[in-house]
Protein backbone atom coordinates (compact mmCIF):
# COMPACT_ATOMS: atom_id res chain seq x y z
CA UNK A 1 0.00 0.00 0.00
CA UNK A 2 1.62 3.53 -1.11
CA UNK A 3 2.60 5.16 2.11
CA UNK A 4 1.16 8.66 1.87
CA UNK A 5 -2.58 6.87 2.34
CA UNK A 6 -1.52 4.25 5.33
CA UNK A 7 -2.21 6.97 8.32
CA UNK A 8 -5.84 7.96 6.73
CA UNK A 9 -6.71 4.20 6.36
CA UNK A 10 -5.07 3.33 9.49
CA UNK A 11 -7.53 6.65 11.25
CA UNK A 12 -10.47 4.95 9.64
CA UNK A 13 -10.07 1.78 11.02
CA UNK A 14 -9.49 2.88 14.79
CA UNK A 15 -11.48 0.61 16.59
CA UNK A 16 -12.81 3.53 18.79
CA UNK A 17 -15.65 5.21 16.85
CA UNK A 18 -14.64 8.63 18.47
CA UNK A 19 -10.94 8.30 17.23
CA UNK A 20 -12.28 8.06 13.58
CA UNK A 21 -12.04 11.29 11.53
CA UNK A 22 -15.47 12.76 10.88
CA UNK A 23 -17.07 12.87 7.32
CA UNK A 24 -15.82 16.05 6.39
CA UNK A 25 -12.20 15.66 7.62
CA UNK A 26 -12.27 12.08 5.63
CA UNK A 27 -13.32 13.76 2.44
CA UNK A 28 -10.73 16.81 2.66
CA UNK A 29 -7.67 14.37 3.31
CA UNK A 30 -8.80 12.37 0.37
CA UNK A 31 -9.12 15.18 -1.72
CA UNK A 32 -5.18 16.18 -0.63
CA UNK A 33 -4.53 13.34 -2.97
CA UNK A 34 -5.84 14.63 -6.29
CA UNK A 35 -4.71 18.36 -5.85
CA UNK A 36 -3.13 19.47 -8.85
CA UNK A 37 0.71 18.63 -9.75
CA UNK A 38 2.03 15.04 -9.30
CA UNK A 39 -0.48 12.79 -7.33
CA UNK A 40 0.86 11.28 -4.54
CA UNK A 41 -0.67 7.89 -5.13
CA UNK A 42 -0.44 5.94 -7.87
CA UNK A 43 -2.74 7.55 -10.97
CA UNK A 44 -5.47 5.14 -11.27
CA UNK A 45 -5.98 5.09 -7.15
CA UNK A 46 -5.87 8.89 -7.62
CA UNK A 47 -8.47 8.79 -10.05
CA UNK A 48 -10.69 6.69 -7.97
CA UNK A 49 -10.32 8.46 -5.23
CA UNK A 50 -11.66 11.74 -7.11
CA UNK A 51 -14.04 10.15 -8.82
CA UNK A 52 -15.29 9.02 -5.63
CA UNK A 53 -15.33 12.24 -3.92
CA UNK A 54 -17.12 13.82 -6.75
CA UNK A 55 -20.01 11.40 -6.13
CA UNK A 56 -20.61 12.99 -2.54
CA UNK A 57 -22.00 15.99 -4.57
CA UNK A 58 -24.79 13.89 -5.35
CA UNK A 59 -25.13 12.49 -1.95
CA UNK A 60 -25.22 15.22 0.34
CA UNK A 61 -27.24 17.79 -1.04
CA UNK A 62 -25.51 21.74 -1.37
CA UNK A 63 -25.94 24.24 1.65
CA UNK A 64 -29.51 25.89 1.56
CA UNK A 65 -31.56 23.17 -0.47
CA UNK A 66 -34.88 21.89 0.76
CA UNK A 67 -34.45 19.39 3.96
CA UNK A 68 -35.56 15.86 3.01
CA UNK A 69 -37.95 13.93 5.47
CA UNK A 70 -35.17 10.64 6.12
CA UNK A 71 -36.78 6.95 5.93
CA UNK A 72 -38.10 5.15 8.57
CA UNK A 73 -35.51 3.48 10.24
CA UNK A 74 -32.34 4.17 11.91
CA UNK A 75 -30.66 7.68 9.85
CA UNK A 76 -27.34 7.52 7.75
CA UNK A 77 -26.54 10.51 6.59
CA UNK A 78 -25.24 10.92 3.58
CA UNK A 79 -22.03 12.41 4.12
CA UNK A 80 -21.46 9.77 6.52
CA UNK A 81 -22.07 6.76 3.43
CA UNK A 82 -20.16 9.02 1.27
CA UNK A 83 -16.73 8.84 3.55
CA UNK A 84 -17.85 5.15 3.91
CA UNK A 85 -18.23 4.62 0.21
CA UNK A 86 -14.94 6.12 -0.26
CA UNK A 87 -12.97 4.07 2.52
CA UNK A 88 -14.64 0.77 1.49
CA UNK A 89 -13.40 1.44 -2.01
CA UNK A 90 -9.87 2.17 -0.85
CA UNK A 91 -9.54 -0.37 1.26
CA UNK A 92 -10.79 -3.25 -1.07
CA UNK A 93 -8.86 -1.55 -4.27
CA UNK A 94 -5.28 -1.90 -2.46
CA UNK A 95 -6.36 -5.34 -0.85
CA UNK A 96 -6.76 -7.00 -4.13
CA UNK A 97 -3.90 -4.83 -5.49
CA UNK A 98 -1.25 -6.00 -2.84
CA UNK A 99 -2.49 -9.76 -3.33
CA UNK A 100 -2.72 -9.48 -7.42
CA UNK A 101 0.52 -7.50 -7.79
CA UNK A 102 3.08 -8.63 -4.99
CA UNK A 103 3.58 -4.91 -3.81
CA UNK A 104 3.65 -3.33 -6.83
CA UNK A 105 2.28 -0.03 -7.73
CA UNK A 106 -0.76 -0.44 -9.75
CA UNK A 107 -0.52 0.56 -13.53
CA UNK A 108 -2.86 2.32 -15.56
CA UNK A 109 -5.47 -0.15 -17.13
CA UNK A 110 -5.22 -1.25 -20.77
CA UNK A 111 -7.11 0.29 -23.53
CA UNK A 112 -10.36 -1.78 -24.09
CA UNK A 113 -9.68 -3.75 -27.24
CA UNK A 114 -13.74 -3.13 -28.14
CA UNK A 115 -16.16 -0.59 -27.30
CA UNK A 116 -19.17 -1.47 -25.76
CA UNK A 117 -22.08 -1.88 -28.19
CA UNK A 118 -25.63 -1.24 -27.42
CA UNK A 119 -28.14 -4.42 -26.68
CA UNK A 120 -29.31 -7.08 -28.95
CA UNK A 121 -27.62 -8.03 -32.49
CA UNK A 122 -25.43 -6.01 -33.99
CA UNK A 123 -26.72 -4.30 -37.51
CA UNK A 124 -22.80 -4.31 -39.21
CA UNK A 125 -21.51 -7.98 -38.91
CA UNK A 126 -17.55 -7.64 -37.90
CA UNK A 127 -15.11 -9.16 -40.17
CA UNK A 128 -12.09 -10.21 -39.03
CA UNK A 129 -8.71 -9.12 -40.39
CA UNK A 130 -6.90 -10.79 -43.24
CA UNK A 131 -3.66 -12.51 -42.50
CA UNK A 132 -0.83 -12.74 -44.72
CA UNK A 133 -0.04 -16.40 -45.83
CA UNK A 134 3.20 -17.68 -44.94
CA UNK A 135 3.59 -15.16 -42.14
CA UNK A 136 6.59 -16.34 -40.16
CA UNK A 137 5.29 -17.01 -36.35
CA UNK A 138 7.43 -18.05 -33.44
CA UNK A 139 6.05 -21.58 -33.25
CA UNK A 140 6.53 -22.14 -36.77
CA UNK A 141 10.51 -21.28 -36.29
CA UNK A 142 12.83 -24.08 -37.22
CA UNK A 143 15.26 -24.30 -34.17
CA UNK A 144 18.97 -25.39 -35.24
CA UNK A 145 19.68 -29.25 -35.05
CA UNK A 146 22.37 -29.28 -32.40
CA UNK A 147 22.92 -33.39 -32.92
CA UNK A 148 23.68 -32.40 -36.63
CA UNK A 149 26.13 -29.59 -35.62
CA UNK A 150 27.91 -32.18 -33.60
CA UNK A 151 28.15 -34.51 -36.05
CA UNK A 152 29.43 -32.17 -38.69
CA UNK A 153 31.99 -30.97 -36.18
CA UNK A 154 33.76 -34.52 -36.48
CA UNK A 155 36.57 -35.32 -39.09
CA UNK A 156 38.29 -38.33 -39.86
CA UNK A 157 41.11 -39.45 -37.32
CA UNK A 158 39.08 -38.26 -34.38
CA UNK A 159 37.90 -40.23 -31.33
CA UNK A 160 35.29 -40.67 -29.75
CA UNK A 161 34.01 -41.40 -25.72
CA UNK A 162 31.44 -43.57 -27.02
CA UNK A 163 30.35 -47.19 -27.42
CA UNK A 164 27.67 -49.30 -28.25
CA UNK A 165 24.65 -49.33 -25.58
CA UNK A 166 24.67 -52.88 -23.97
CA UNK A 167 21.01 -52.58 -23.75
CA UNK A 168 20.38 -51.51 -27.03
CA UNK A 169 22.61 -52.48 -29.71
CA UNK A 170 21.60 -50.21 -31.97
CA UNK A 171 21.91 -47.06 -30.34
CA UNK A 172 25.50 -45.46 -28.35
CA UNK A 173 26.20 -44.48 -25.25
CA UNK A 174 26.27 -41.20 -26.03
CA UNK A 175 23.27 -38.80 -27.54
CA UNK A 176 25.49 -36.89 -29.95
CA UNK A 177 29.30 -37.45 -30.65
CA UNK A 178 31.97 -35.45 -28.94
CA UNK A 179 35.98 -35.42 -29.98
CA UNK A 180 38.69 -36.72 -27.39
CA UNK A 181 42.15 -37.00 -27.15
CA UNK A 182 42.66 -40.52 -29.14
CA UNK A 183 45.26 -41.60 -25.86
CA UNK A 184 42.54 -41.27 -23.46
CA UNK A 185 41.34 -44.45 -21.85
CA UNK A 186 37.67 -43.91 -22.98
CA UNK A 187 37.96 -43.23 -26.85
CA UNK A 188 37.08 -46.35 -27.32
CA UNK A 189 36.03 -46.02 -31.45
CA UNK A 190 38.66 -43.94 -33.70
CA UNK A 191 36.43 -42.72 -37.51
CA UNK A 192 38.17 -43.58 -40.40
CA UNK A 193 35.91 -41.55 -42.49
CA UNK A 194 32.82 -39.22 -42.66
CA UNK A 195 30.28 -40.39 -45.74
CA UNK A 196 26.49 -39.48 -46.34
CA UNK A 197 25.93 -43.03 -47.26
CA UNK A 198 25.85 -46.06 -44.96
CA UNK A 199 26.88 -48.61 -47.26
CA UNK A 200 30.23 -46.60 -46.93
CA UNK A 201 31.49 -48.12 -43.67
CA UNK A 202 31.13 -52.03 -45.01
CA UNK A 203 34.07 -53.58 -44.37
CA UNK A 204 35.66 -56.64 -46.23
CA UNK A 205 35.97 -59.40 -44.54
CA UNK A 206 33.06 -60.77 -41.91
CA UNK A 207 34.80 -59.04 -38.50
CA UNK A 208 36.60 -55.99 -38.30
CA UNK A 209 36.04 -54.40 -35.42
CA UNK A 210 33.99 -51.65 -37.21
CA UNK A 211 30.80 -49.74 -37.14
CA UNK A 212 28.66 -46.60 -38.32
CA UNK A 213 26.91 -43.82 -36.11
CA UNK A 214 24.62 -41.84 -38.37
CA UNK A 215 22.23 -38.54 -38.30
CA UNK A 216 20.03 -37.39 -40.53
CA UNK A 217 17.48 -39.04 -43.32
CA UNK A 218 18.30 -40.76 -46.42
CA UNK A 219 20.03 -37.78 -48.83
CA UNK A 220 20.76 -35.02 -45.89
CA UNK A 221 22.35 -38.24 -43.82
CA UNK A 222 26.19 -37.88 -41.98
CA UNK A 223 27.59 -41.14 -41.47
CA UNK A 224 30.49 -41.43 -39.18
CA UNK A 225 32.50 -45.14 -40.06
CA UNK A 226 34.40 -45.54 -36.69
CA UNK A 227 36.48 -48.58 -35.64
CA UNK A 228 37.46 -49.97 -32.27
CA UNK A 229 40.55 -49.11 -30.66
CA UNK A 230 41.22 -52.48 -28.54
CA UNK A 231 43.17 -51.46 -25.15
CA UNK A 232 44.44 -54.48 -23.01
CA UNK A 233 42.50 -54.35 -19.63
CA UNK A 234 38.92 -53.17 -21.06
CA UNK A 235 36.60 -55.21 -21.26
CA UNK A 236 33.23 -56.17 -24.04
CA UNK A 237 30.55 -58.37 -24.30
CA UNK A 238 29.99 -61.62 -26.14
CA UNK A 239 27.04 -64.22 -26.81
CA UNK A 240 26.73 -68.13 -26.49
CA UNK A 241 28.25 -69.48 -29.95
CA UNK A 242 26.26 -72.12 -31.93
CA UNK A 243 28.02 -74.81 -30.64
CA UNK A 244 28.44 -75.68 -27.17
CA UNK A 245 31.34 -74.02 -24.45
CA UNK A 246 32.22 -71.22 -27.38
CA UNK A 247 31.73 -67.90 -27.53
CA UNK A 248 30.24 -65.54 -30.47
CA UNK A 249 31.16 -62.03 -31.11
CA UNK A 250 29.53 -59.56 -33.64
CA UNK A 251 30.65 -56.19 -35.09
CA UNK A 252 27.93 -54.63 -33.28
CA UNK A 253 29.62 -56.42 -29.53
CA UNK A 254 32.80 -55.20 -30.21
CA UNK A 255 31.68 -51.95 -30.05
CA UNK A 256 30.21 -52.40 -26.25
CA UNK A 257 31.94 -51.76 -23.11
CA UNK A 258 31.81 -53.14 -19.46
CA UNK A 259 33.46 -52.81 -16.52
CA UNK A 260 35.00 -55.12 -15.93
CA UNK A 261 34.84 -55.68 -12.29
CA UNK A 262 31.33 -56.75 -13.08
CA UNK A 263 31.12 -60.59 -14.00
CA UNK A 264 27.63 -60.56 -14.33
CA UNK A 265 26.65 -59.81 -18.24
CA UNK A 266 24.15 -57.20 -18.71
CA UNK A 267 20.98 -57.25 -21.31
CA UNK A 268 20.92 -60.94 -23.64
CA UNK A 269 24.52 -60.78 -23.37
CA UNK A 270 26.09 -64.06 -21.64
CA UNK A 271 29.62 -63.53 -21.53
CA UNK A 272 32.16 -60.02 -20.12
CA UNK A 273 35.24 -60.37 -22.18
CA UNK A 274 38.45 -58.92 -20.72
CA UNK A 275 40.64 -58.00 -23.83
CA UNK A 276 44.55 -59.40 -22.82
CA UNK A 277 46.28 -58.61 -26.24
CA UNK A 278 45.68 -57.11 -29.65
CA UNK A 279 49.01 -58.71 -31.22
CA UNK A 280 50.55 -59.73 -34.70
CA UNK A 281 51.81 -62.74 -32.94
CA UNK A 282 50.50 -66.09 -32.82
CA UNK A 283 49.42 -67.11 -29.54
CA UNK A 284 47.67 -64.92 -26.57
CA UNK A 285 48.74 -64.72 -22.92
CA UNK A 286 48.27 -67.80 -21.36
CA UNK A 287 45.82 -68.23 -18.36
CA UNK A 288 41.87 -68.36 -18.21
CA UNK A 289 39.70 -69.34 -20.23
CA UNK A 290 41.18 -67.50 -23.56
CA UNK A 291 39.07 -66.74 -26.86
CA UNK A 292 40.36 -65.08 -29.56
CA UNK A 293 39.33 -64.02 -32.84
CA UNK A 294 41.19 -62.53 -36.23
CA UNK A 295 39.87 -58.70 -36.23
CA UNK A 296 41.76 -56.73 -39.25
CA UNK A 297 44.52 -58.93 -40.03
CA UNK A 298 45.36 -59.06 -36.07
CA UNK A 299 44.55 -61.41 -33.33
CA UNK A 300 42.19 -60.49 -30.86
CA UNK A 301 42.98 -62.08 -27.70
CA UNK A 302 40.28 -62.22 -24.69
CA UNK A 303 39.97 -63.87 -20.96
CA UNK A 304 36.31 -64.48 -19.76
CA UNK A 305 35.56 -62.36 -16.62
Amino acid sequence: MPEPLLPLITAGLAKDPADRPDPGEFLDRCSEFVRDGDPALPEPVSTMIATRVAETDVLAPPAGSAPRIPPLGRPKPPLIAAAAAVLGVLVIAFAVWAIGNGGEEPSAPAAAATTAGTAGPSSTPTTPSPRASGASTPDSAVLPDSTRAAFEKISAGDCLDAHRDPYKSDEWSRSKPRAVDCGRADAYVKVFKVADDQAACRGSSELEGQSRWSHGEEGNEIVLCVRRQFRVGQCFLAHNGAKEDTVSVSEADLMTSWPCGDGSAPGDYEFVLRITAYTTASSCPSGGRRVDWEVRGRTLCTRIV
